[in-house]
């Protein structure tokens, strides 16, 4: 058998037929690569804005404080970020120029570029206020007043009250305050005192708050000890309390003389006998059995003072505000698709200032 061999008209048709399928098979190739997304498509485009958006509202979501706010722009401070062991500061911004990137600053270094290409980056904030309606306005006090004047003047005949190891005296009284009083104070007072040999004892002369039955033992406020030794003979003898403030004005204050050591009486005390020249007042005393009430006594004591009232001039402070959250629109690229919108909680609602 014979092998028939293509001739030459034949084989140059061949080539024509396969040139024009090479061409079309290109054609075809070309036209399906074209179809595949590429780095510009929708699809990658918005893939780099999603992760944009995850880094912005990751870190917004454990911010602890904010210093800048504004549509385009935010700054925050976050935990360590770079393990200095130090807080850290991030700012993300966009010039609001369509085309210019996103960036993100740190610590105030250099900006870096987040995403390219931004058409659109627009921050809301949702705010809580915070009234402060449970501030008090400070108090502000007084000058120095006569709280009680008892003397022979006004509380009857002198007799003297011996001051001991068994025997403590106590003087309750009421001050007359302003209607608007929120507190007061004892600064000083003075008690007419004498001495018996041997003067080697010490007397304690303390501020206490009322007990329920309106007498010594609500707690010791102030004290202080006076030597027996300093005291004259039936003179007037001062004693400053540093420290007994903080009183109510719906309670009165007492003064106690007390025993503090030595041998026998250590002060002896005046006080006025068969009146009642000061109101408010009642005496007690202890003479082992606990304190009792004796009618128709008084110290004689003169005891200054002050009060605090609430500052007539004070400003209540402006209410608070705290980042509750932040609602964000980021659109890269020129196509509608590859807008992405989001809201993210600030879990710790960092106080914001300048409203």
């Amino acid at each position: 058998m014979t092998c028939r061999a293509f001739t030459l008209i034949e084989m140059v048709v061949a080539l024509a037929i396969v040139s024009v399928l090479l061409v079309a098979m290109g054609s075809a190739v070309l036209l399906a690569s074209r179809a595949l997304p590429g780095n510009d498509g929708a699809v990658e485009v918005r893939q780099h804005a999603r992760v944009a958006v995850n880094d912005l509202t990751g870190l917004l979501f454990e911010a602890t404080a904010v210093t800048e706010k504004t549509d385009r722009s935010i700054e925050f401070v976050t935990a360590d970020l770079n393990a200095d062991a130090a807080a850290d500061t991030l700012r993300f911004a966009w010039s609001g120029t369509p085309g210019h990137p996103l960036t993100r600053t740190i610590n105030g270094g250099t900006p870096v570029t987040v995403v390219d290409g931004v058409q659109e980056f627009t921050l809301l904030y949702t705010i809580r206020s915070e009234s402060p309606t449970d501030v008090d306005p400070p108090a502000i006090e007084g000058a120095e007043q006569l709280f009680l004047q008892q003397d022979s003047s006004n509380s009857g005949a002198g007799s003297g009250v011996s001051i001991g190891s068994s025997r403590s005296a106590g003087q309750f009284f009421q001050p007359v305050l302003s209607p608007d009083a929120v507190s007061w104070r004892i600064t000083r007072l003075t008690f007419l005192a004498s001495t018996k040999n041997p003067k080697d004892g010490e007397a304690v002369v303390e501020v206490q708050r009322p007990s329920a039955g309106g007498g010594p033992g609500g707690g010791v406020v102030d004290g202080v000890t006076v030597l027996e030794s300093n005291l004259g003979n039936n003179s007037w003898y001062e004693v400053q309390f540093p420290a007994a403030g903080g009183l109510s004005p719906d309670d009165g204050g007492v003064i106690v003389l007390r025993y503090g050591n030595g041998t026998g009486t250590v002060v002896s005390a005046k006080s006025g006998t068969g009146s009642y020249g000061s109101p408010g007042t009642t005496y007690w005393e202890d003479t082992g059995a606990g304190w009792q009430e004796i009618g128709g006594q008084d110290l004689w004591l003169w005891i200054w003072g002050t009060e605090s009232i609430p500052d007539p001039n004070w400003t209540p402070p402006p209410n608070k505000y705290y980042l509750r959250n932040v609602g964000l629109r980021l659109q890269v690229g020129s196509e509608p698709a590859t807008a992405i919108e989001t809201e993210v909680q600030v879990l710790n609602e960092p106080e914001v200032t300048g409203l």
